[in-house]
């Protein structure tokens, strides 16, 4: 899957803001936010054919997200995901949400892999290709 420019794997999905999403308030609840940069993840995870070797064993370690605009009921966004950065045994994923071109939220997420004992462990060169060498997987 590897791209002759070699760029991060990255993806941009839509997703619409369910009434679930929505707090008191009438817009979106924070954490939604960072489900939406999850349901991006597990979909890019998915198409680079990582998720069933990864989840169960791919904790969060640190979340960070900034809000610029409120969403609504039924509004339909653009999650977008890429891999930030890779190091021995963690990933830093880099999310934006949009709305009619305009970015409304971003963060970054970071996961650790883990051996099956339950430590840390490196990522394989074949993981590590995938993840640094794939490119937009958007349109696959």
């Amino acid at each position: 899957m590897a791209t002759p420019d070699g760029e991060p794997a990255q993806i941009t999905i839509e997703q619409r803001v369910e009434w679930h999403d929505t707090d008191a308030s009438g817009h979106h609840h924070h954490a939604s936010i960072l489900r939406m940069a999850e349901v991006a993840e597990a979909e890019l995870l998915e198409r680079l054919g990582l998720s069933e070797e990864l989840y169960g064993s791919f904790p969060r370690v640190h979340v960070s997200a900034n809000f610029q605009e409120p969403l609504h009921f039924r509004a339909r966004v653009d999650v977008h995901i890429e891999v930030a950065e890779v190091r021995r045994t963690s990933i830093t994923f880099a999310f934006v949400v949009g709305l009619e071109g305009r970015k409304v939220a971003d963060g970054r997420v970071v996961a650790v892999r883990l051996e099956s004992d339950g430590q840390p462990g490196p990522w394989t060169e074949r993981q590590r290709e995938l993840l640094l060498e794939s490119g937009d997987l958007t349109a696959r």
